[in-house]
């Protein structure tokens, strides 16, 4: 199948000299069949700006002896808020070569010494504003306002670039004060569950979901934001605690997965400054209790599916019979995606699955070409509301002509390739 744009993205990532100043730039190729959409412009935009993104980190080594931990989520949301800072001096270059779309991002490094003059003295300020309001909350008893302002003081004296930032009031660097501070409050947090089980069917809202409530010595601790996770680090859903301290996990929808799979719900500091990812705690340099991280077990009840399976050939291939018949589907359906025949019966999910085989000759090349397409269709029944999801995968191979071609093995890989898309499909649940 042809798309109208093809999935092809070439970056380039370069210095263009002057003189003895070096200019920072990134740039992203885009390769099209018709005209760039704004999206695809976006894309290609945000792709320099990457690009762009590990010029300025080096910059900041090279010139400034700054180490950026790339691996750290809040130095990567610093850095990001002194990239916003820079496009006033950006210089975009856009151009269409062929069907090449070709953007390139340039900062010169005098304009991304004034960016980062600029930047610190805003996060300088902040800082120095928060703080004071952390203060002004710790004297008032506003556990809430706190913590907010003690994370956004964090938060605001980190992503100053070079040495820390000391205010006159105090003998040491502002934000090894501000982590020592919000230490002694998230010492004093517990959480607390109703229950560590989340029980039900995979695609369905959770059975008798439990709750999680905050404390701060005895009383409730609302406006935390929590983040959920799989053990994979997949984020899951975002939920804050209402004026009772609690969070019910109401809304979370059983994955396919395997019983017993671990999903944790952890403090979220990062929703505090903007993140739209999770930060967790000891990126801020907070160590947390073994309370504040609270890890459920998901408990799989089975639910039932009928399967409609075609596998055919619409070439001169000759399907083996273990390929067309569906037993291979049905072993898969139960081992590795915990769902259960319900034979014709009433189902909960209706699977309908197709695999297309066929092959073609190039003399040119002297090649053979084997292909197989596949279509999974899984319609959630009884789920609230009814969902249904679809996933289109196409699988090739190549064999040289005259030789004897492995159908054994290509046949393998095919089913291998079927599994693959009932996976993706379920995924989308």
């Amino acid at each position: 199948m042809l798309n109208k744009v093809k999935n092809t993205l070439l970056i380039v990532f370069c210095i263009y000299s002057s003189g003895i100043s070096q200019i920072l730039s990134g740039s992203a190729h885009l390769q099209l069949n018709g005209p760039a959409s704004a999206e695809q412009s976006n894309n290609c935009k945000n792709n320099a700006r990457s690009e762009l993104k590990k010029n300025i980190i080096s910059w900041f080594s090279d010139e400034h002896r700054i180490k950026i931990d790339s691996l750290n989520p809040l130095d990567n949301f610093a850095v990001e808020k002194y990239i916003d800072t820079c496009f006033t001096y950006i210089k975009q270059e856009t151009a269409f070569r062929g069907k090449i779309l070709s953007i390139t991002l340039l900062l010169d490094p005098d304009s991304a010494q004034k960016a980062l003059q600029f930047h610190n003295n805003a996060f300088n300020a902040r800082a120095t504003e928060s703080w004071k309001k952390f203060h002004a909350a710790k004297e008032a008893n506003d556990f809430q306002q706190m913590y907010y302002e003690g994370i956004r003081s964090i938060a605001a004296a980190n992503a100053h670039f070079g040495p820390p930032l000391i205010l006159e009031t105090d003998s040491v660097p502002l934000i090894k004060a501000a982590k020592a501070a919000v230490q002694l409050f998230f010492d004093r947090i517990r959480v607390f569950s109703s229950n560590m089980i989340l029980e039900g069917r995979p695609g369905h809202l959770v059975e008798q979901a439990p709750s999680i409530t905050a404390m701060i010595d005895s009383t409730p601790l609302s406006g935390i934001w929590f983040t959920c996770k799989y053990q994979t680090g997949k984020e899951l859903f975002t939920k804050i605690t209402d004026e009772k301290g609690s969070i019910a996990l109401n809304e979370f929808r059983i994955p396919f997965v395997p019983n017993g799979t671990l999903v944790y719900l952890n403090i979220d500091p990062g929703k505090i400054i903007g993140s739209p990812h999770l930060i967790l705690s000891k990126y801020f340099g907070l160590n947390i209790k073994n309370s504040q991280e609270q890890t459920f077990i998901i408990k799989v009840n089975r639910s039932l599916y009928n399967l409609q399976y075609e596998a055919i050939s619409v070439g001169n291939i000759k399907l083996p019979p273990d390929f067309s018949a569906n037993a291979h589907i049905v072993k898969f359906l139960r081992d590795s995606c915990y769902l259960q025949d319900a034979n014709g019966g009433q189902a909960d999910l209706k699977i309908a699955i197709k695999a297309q085989v066929s092959d073609y000759n190039n003399d040119e090349t002297e090649h053979v070409t084997y292909k197989t397409s596949i279509n999974v269709s899984i319609d959630g029944i009884t789920m609230n509301p009814p969902q249904k999801k679809e996933f289109t995968l196409e699988f090739e191979k190549k064999y040289e002509q005259y030789v004897t071609i492995p159908t054994g093995l290509y046949f393998w890989d095919a089913s291998g390739k079927i599994r693959e898309a009932i996976k993706s499909t379920l995924s989308q649940f």
